[in-house]
Formats: C-alpha cells, sequence, structure tokens
C-alpha cells in the first residue's frame, strides 16, 4: 500500500544456496543488499566465485530437465 512502512532486519546468510542447501561459498567476501527505496541493509550474501557459479547453474539444469518444468504449460 502506498505510504506503509515495511519493516525489515539485517539478514546474514551463512552461506550460498545451492540445490537447496546452504553451504560456504568458496569466497570469502561478502556484499550488501539494500533496499532500492530508502538504501537500508537488507542482506549481507556471500560473494560466490565462477566454481560455485558452475554448481548453482548445473543445478538449474538438472532441476529443468529432471523436474517438472518443462511440463508446465
Amino acid at each position: 500500500m502506498p505510504g506503509e512502512t515495511v519493516q525489515t532486519r539485517e539478514i546474514l546468510l551463512p552461506g550460498a544456496v545451492i540445490d537447496g542447501n546452504v553451504g560456504p561459498a568458496t569466497g570469502d567476501d561478502r556484499f550488501d543488499s539494500l533496499c532500492p527505496s530508502d538504501g537500508r541493509l537488507i542482506a549481507r550474501i556471500p560473494r560466490c566465485d565462477a566454481a560455485d557459479v558452475g554448481r548453482a547453474v548445473a543445478s538449474a539444469r538438472r532441476a529443468f530437465d529432471d523436474g517438472p518444468w518443462p511440463r508446465l504449460t
């Protein structure tokens, strides 16, 4: 609703979420996700490297190939 205040709280993700599991990201760095309306911190997210992205893409491919996604209308 216009003018409505949304309460946010900082979320610290413990690792990368890949294939439905939380595991450590390969990178040690984190980046901040900010609320676009007021710039408040929403979450600190682990920065993934190419290996993490490769695992995530492979997981998504498996979910598409073996899951219900290609049969949905």
